[in-house]
């Protein structure tokens, strides 16, 4: 009898350590999903910034390009498409592996 006793008291005492461990696991994991909110929250915060700024520039350029195309007509633009086709075809070629490159990037 025993060592039915003392059994039955390792057997225990093995619960009650898996049981200490799980409570120390749901902890750790709470602390590490608060830690990663935090985390994502910043990044959120300093890419939304980071695209703002982003808008802003570009904003600037369009406007600023768009100021100096205000004197030409359609029809100059077609001639000058027209005389140089090749550097239109090059241009687009570029931006189009440009933005290619940026979908593709990981």
């Amino acid at each position: 009898m025993r060592w039915r006793r003392r059994n039955g008291t390792d057997v225990r005492k093995h619960l009650q350590a898996c049981r200490d461990d799980l409570v120390a696991l749901q902890r750790d994991a709470r602390n590490l999903a608060t830690g990663v909110t935090e985390v994502t929250r910043d990044g959120a915060g300093r890419a939304a910034k980071q695209a703002s700024t982003a808008l802003d520039y570009v904003s600037g350029q369009i406007n600023g390009y768009s100021r100096q195309l205000n004197g030409y007509s359609r029809s100059d633009v077609v001639a000058a498409v027209r005389s140089q086709r090749f550097a239109v075809i090059a241009s687009f070629a570029g931006a189009g592996a440009i933005i290619g490159a940026l979908l593709t990037r990981r």
